[in-house]
This record gives structure tokens, C-alpha cells and sequence, in this order.
């Protein structure tokens, strides 16, 4: 007999009020099913929501890589997100994240170099001028954060870019990990250090002096060749004072190593000891 003939005798014998009783059943558990669903589809929809954040600010930075002189630099952040899809800017760097995942990320990004012109320095400033650069390249990374406080994490990011402009037209890469801890409800501590690998080309553009710049400068020749071009760390204070505002604290110090160090623009006219410190206001929505 088949199935359906048994549930047809079944009826015909009198239990058709106990199909009737797991007809409820199923109703209750459809019901409770369809709410679940519900619920992940709305928390769904609330993490699809785009979110955003501006911000301005001022920093103070050497004229030139490798220059004791400082001066004021304009400080733009911006960022849009989606799913852990990204687009954001942080002083000239732009990045894009396209790995939807908590944990990892990676994508383009973009660097604009300023170029070098104008600077305090009297034998510098008589060097040829270096073109501004656009450096365009990859990035990829990753953050593990703390099960039960989020707001505890560590990661790390390779990047590498080249100059796709008439800068330096050369190749940089980039390491630096960093970490991040509360120090209150309104108060994000991180610190990182890392370092940035740079080729012939670049590290000749910025750092080497042939016979016609050291004929307009008076600096003694100099040949820079590629290497491990600096090290260093930084630190990063975020406060969230009100509502959507937030106000960050950065600060850094870079050491050029090798040639970059050896530079006569370096060596004998700045200072291989590179800082950085600046702050910016930010609102988020």
C-alpha cells in the first residue's frame, strides 16, 4: 500500500483528529521559523547599511624625506563601508577593500607623493625637482580581534605599489602590523611599526646625486641602490567625545636606513630621524 493510501485509512479509522493536532504542530513550528528568518533578515538588512565618516585636520611633517625641516600638512580622512567593503582615505592613501570578511582584507590602493620643490634648504632646493608621484598597487591584511571585547586586535598589512606618473616611476613595498586595546569607553589606543623596502629607481629619484646636481648644489656625488629604505613606529589616540564625533591624536618616527641614511641630502644637509605629528576631527554616520 502506498504512503498515501495509509494516511487515507488512517483518516477513514478515525485519527484524522491527531493529523488535525500535528497540523498545529507544524503550524507553531513554521511560525517560529518564519520569525527566525525574519530576524536574520532584518539584522541582514541592518548590516547592509552603508556607513561613513569625514574628517580634517592639520599634521606636521618634514618638507622632504630626510629633511630636519618641518612643515604644516592638510590632514583628510574619509571613509564609506558596506559588509566589510570598504572605500577610505587616509592623508594621501587610497584604499579599497573588496574581501567581504571580517577578518581579512585586500584590494587597490592609491598614494599620491608630493613633489620635492621649494624646500627650506638652500643646496636641497637647488637639486633638479622631483615630479609628484601617483604610486598605484595592492594591498592585502589581516585583523583578529578578541572574542569577547572586539575592541581588543591585532593585524597586519603588505602592500605593494608603483609609480605610474613621472615621479620616481619605481616600486615600494610596505610592511606594518599594529595593535589596538581600549583605554576607556571613549578612548582607542593602537600602536604599530613596520618598514618599507624601496627599488633602484626610487631610491636614485630621492636619494643619489649625479654630476649635474652636485654642479647645482655643491653636495659630493652619491649613488643610492635599492634596499630596506626605513623602520619605524607610530601610536594613534581615538577619543569619541559626542555622538558621531570623534578626534584623533597621531604621531610616528621613521629612521631611513642604508643609502637613504647615507644621502648627502640626509647625511650632510638633514637628519635620518623622520617625525610625524598631527590631528584631525571626524564625524561618523
Amino acid at each position: 500500500m502506498t504512503h498515501g493510501g495509509v494516511v487515507a485509512l488512517r483518516h477513514r479509522q478515525g485519527v484524522r483528529h491527531r493529523g488535525c493536532k500535528m497540523s498545529g504542530k507544524r503550524r507553531r513550528q513554521a511560525f517560529v521559523a518564519v520569525a527566525a528568518v525574519g530576524l536574520a533578515l532584518s539584522a541582514s538588512a541592518s548590516a547592509e547599511e552603508w556607513k561613513f565618516r569625514l574628517g580634517a585636520g592639520v599634521g606636521f611633517a618634514p618638507d622632504y624625506e630626510g629633511s630636519e625641516d618641518y612643515q604644516a600638512v592638510p590632514l583628510l580622512t574619509g571613509k564609506a563601508e558596506k559588509n566589510n567593503y570598504y572605500a577610505e582615505l587616509i592623508g594621501t592613501k587610497l584604499r579599497g577593500n573588496v574581501v567581504p570578511s571580517d577578518m581579512w582584507r585586500a584590494g587597490p590602493q592609491l598614494d599620491y607623493r608630493f613633489k620635492r620643490n621649494n624646500v627650506d634648504n638652500d643646496r636641497v632646493d637647488d637639486l633638479r625637482t622631483v615630479d609628484e608621484a601617483w604610486e598605484l598597487g595592492a594591498f592585502g591584511g589581516f585583523t583578529i580581534k578578541n572574542s569577547s571585547d572586539k575592541r581588543y586586535s591585532i593585524g597586519a598589512d603588505l602592500d605593494v605599489s608603483k609609480d605610474v606618473a613621472s615621479g620616481h616611476s619605481g616600486w615600494l613595498i610596505g610592511l606594518n602590523a599594529k595593535y589596538s586595546m581600549p583605554l576607556s569607553d571613549e578612548f582607542q589606543f593602537t600602536f604599530g611599526a613596520g618598514g618599507t623596502w624601496a627599488d633602484n629607481n626610487y631610491m636614485d629619484e630621492y636619494f643619489s646625486i649625479d654630476s649635474d646636481n652636485a654642479a647645482r648644489s655643491g653636495l659630493r656625488e652619491f649613488s643610492a641602490d635599492s634596499g630596506l629604505k626605513d623602520i619605524g613606529g607610530n601610536l594613534r589616540l581615538d577619543w569619541k567625545f559626542y555622538g558621531g564625533w570623534s578626534a584623533s591624536f597621531l604621531a610616528s618616527i621613521d629612521r631611513l636606513l642604508g643609502d637613504a641614511e647615507d644621502s648627502p641630502i640626509v647625511d650632510d644637509e638633514g637628519s635620518a630621524t623622520q617625525g610625524f605629528g598631527g590631528a584631525l576631527i571626524a564625524y561618523s554616520w
